[in-house]
C-alpha cells in the first residue's frame, strides 16, 4: 500500500467478535503507522472516541434506522 491510499473498515457480525475487533484495531495502527488514510464503520457510538484514540482518522456510526453520525 502507498501512502496516498485510504482503508474502508466496517465492522461486521461474526461468530467471534473479540477476535475480530482485535484485527480491525491492528489494521487501524498499522495504517496510522505507514501513513494510510482510515475511514470506519462501526455499529455503536460508543466505538467512536476509542477508534480515535487508536488513530482512525473518521469514523462513521451507523444506526438501525439508516442514519449516520459522525
Amino acid at each position: 500500500m502507498q501512502n496516498s491510499q485510504i482503508v474502508l473498515i466496517m465492522s461486521a457480525k461474526c461468530f467471534c467478535p473479540d477476535v475480530l475487533g482485535i484485527f480491525y484495531r491492528q489494521i487501524i495502527q498499522l495504517a496510522k503507522y505507514w501513513g494510510i488514510k482510515t475511514i470506519n464503520v462501526v455499529r455503536r457510538a460508543e466505538q467512536i472516541e476509542e477508534l480515535r484514540l487508536l488513530g482512525a482518522d473518521e469514523v462513521i456510526c451507523s444506526t438501525t434506522e439508516g442514519e449516520t453520525l459522525k
